[in-house]
């Protein structure tokens, strides 16, 4: 344990709002991913004398599972076009934005006819099962399932996933395709019921309750690209929720403790609409861009007048550096107007500021910030290792004035990590770090997860 330190991150904060600003711009017409840029001079040397030539066929090598539609679709030229540099960048960007293949290399065979496009592509292994378990302080919990992004070949998903808590049984089916209709149009649906454990803690960092909720939810949703900075999405869901088990200990307050003794069901239904400009590039484990979304749900009981107003406000920007270095920014804003349990905002822990608890703070309001430098020590085609040094802020209020009050306390901690990744496998990342927080009650903690953190 160590002291608390009476540390304001301002720096943190005044930066963090930066790139908030920043990433609410974008630069039209601009190929802003992987080096690729509109200036010839940016133009490989081996690609130059395809320039401005007529493209007279497409020919794909390097498929095992995936059908070749699925790549001739992502082209942005069409056959008897002249090639152009900014149209080939955005379809080398959007075969790599896909996530199925860790190499996309283009090579161009010239005649009088004119030019034939070579694609050699190395296909990721794409179906992905998964397993976890816990035995700790008298709870047993494990889950198990698998899921395919690109069932059949055709850029599809698909995924089962089975839980059992205490011996109360779960799970969930969900789908997505995100070329519906052969457009640039994302289907997405899911048939959950599942147990999701919490623990509430008090302002001095004390625990006062555990409780798990049941959520049965059947959810659609909708996302349209209008172009590669513009996308809009709507959604719906209806969901049913009730308490199964809840231990109360002290210093939880009497608001609360009434909701964890009711053990009705709520049902309600769900209407999102989003926004999201800008787009982050994907080149395997390296990022670059700037992304924006603006999101708002409404939510209307279902069994009385109650409604439910949220907002979230999200900002991201990846940065390629030198050594094939990534930095990786992000800022959120979110606010809900109800003092209901399932719909306040549960912050900490390994998905959003590391070294605290899981859901240690909570509230109506908050805004957090997350800035991580990755350093690779090893790079082949199976197994990356990146180094991260990181930082997370956050602040939760029950009432949005005081959200940006500079008196308040701000939580952040600062850290090491690592990551173990495998750039032919989709999604195969070993996260692994080391946090030390700097107040909020002052504690060091390692944590251990799939997944970037963001």
């Amino acid at each position: 344990m160590v002291n608390s330190i009476p540390i304001k991150p301002f720096p943190i904060y005044v930066l963090t709002v930066m790139l908030l600003l920043a990433s609410t711009v974008t630069m039209p017409g601009r190929a802003d991913s992987d080096n690729l840029m509109d200036d010839s001079q940016q133009v490989p040397v081996a690609w130059r004398h395809a320039m401005g030539r007529t493209l007279t066929g497409v020919e794909i090598h390097g498929l095992w599972r995936t059908q070749e539609s699925v790549v001739l679709r992502e082209l942005q030229i069409e056959i008897g076009q002249p090639i152009t540099f900014p149209l080939l960048g955005e379809s080398l960007r959007r075969l790599k934005n896909l996530l199925i293949f860790s190499k996309v290399t283009p090579e161009f065979v010239t005649s009088d006819a004119g030019v034939v496009l070579h694609l050699y592509l190395q296909e990721k292994w794409t179906i992905i099962p998964f397993f976890t378990f816990t035995q700790a302080g008298g709870i047993r919990y494990f889950a198990t399932g698998m899921y395919d992004i690109n069932l059949f070949g055709l850029y599809q998903e698909v995924g089962v996933r089975y839980e059992n808590w205490q011996g109360e049984h779960g799970g969930s089916i969900w789908w997505r395709d995100r070329r519906w209709l052969q457009d640039t149009n994302t289907l997405a649906g899911q048939i959950a019921g599942e147990n999701l454990p919490r623990s509430i803690y008090t302002s001095d960092n004390r625990l006062s309750a555990d409780y798990t909720t049941y959520v049965e939810r059947l959810k659609l949703h909708l996302d349209r690209e209008y172009n590669r900075y513009l996308y809009v999405a709507a959604g719906l869901e209806l969901k049913s929720t009730r308490i199964r088990h809840a231990q109360i200990y002290e210093g939880l307050t009497p608001s609360l403790q009434t909701q964890l003794t009711d053990i009705s069901n709520d049902r309600f239904l769900t209407t999102m609409l989003q926004v999201r400009w800008g787009r982050i590039n994907d080149d395997n484990y390296l990022q670059q861009g700037l992304s924006s979304y603006l999101q708002y749900d409404y939510t209307r009981y279902l069994d009385d007048e109650r409604t439910v107003n949220k907002w979230i406000w999200n900002n991201e920007g990846r940065w390629r550096l030198p050594a094939y270095a990534n930095l990786a920014a992000r800022c959120t804003l979110a606010s809900v107007d109800s003092d209901d349990l399932q719909h306040l905002f549960f912050v900490g822990g390994v998905g959003n500021i590391r070294g605290f608890n899981y859901g240690q703070f909570h509230g109506r309001n908050f805004w957090q910030a997350n800035l991580e430098y990755r350093l690779p020590s090893l790079r082949n085609d199976w197994l990356v290792i990146q180094h991260v040094a990181f930082t997370d802020v956050v602040k939760v209020e029950d009432q949005l004035e005081r959200l940006f009050d500079a008196e308040g306390e701000t939580p952040f901690s600062l850290g090491l990590g690592v990551r173990f990744i495998s750039p032919r496998v989709y999604r195969m990342n070993l996260r692994i770090d080391y946090a030390l927080m700097l107040n909020a009650g002052g504690n060091k903690r390692l944590a251990i997860a799939a997944q970037q953190f963001f």
